[in-house]
């Protein structure tokens, strides 16, 4: 259960950082809650898909665990590319919305 609410700490981390980021870009209302929607999903799915996966070893009779938790570095890295693009494709959401829905931003 500490593990659970680690990897929440972190996703919720990860979204402040994100409504900072999209803050930053003055959106409207209805845009916003679109980026934020996609940037969310793709933060969870990032967070629960990388776990420990484990194996015995036939010759040692070992439990072998490949660390693909947050902590592990290549993976860390993986994470952080998923979330600037997340971050990219919900600012572009944005604009496009900005741009072709609600006209009157731009005036």
């Amino acid at each position: 259960m500490p593990k659970l609410k680690e990897d929440l700490m972190k996703i919720w981390g990860l979204i402040k950082l994100g409504l900072n980021y999209i803050a930053f870009l003055k959106p409207t209302l209805i845009s916003s809650i679109i980026a934020v929607g996609i940037m969310t999903v793709l933060i969870i799915g990032i967070v629960f898909t990388t776990r420990s996966i484990c194996e015995i070893n036939r010759d040692t009779n070992n439990l072998v665990c490949e660390d693909t938790t947050l902590t592990g570095l290549a993976i860390k890295w993986n994470i952080l590319g998923a979330v600037i693009i997340a971050y990219i494709l919900a600012s572009v959401v944005m604009l496009l919305y900005n741009k072709y829905i609600n006209k009157s931003y731009l005036k």
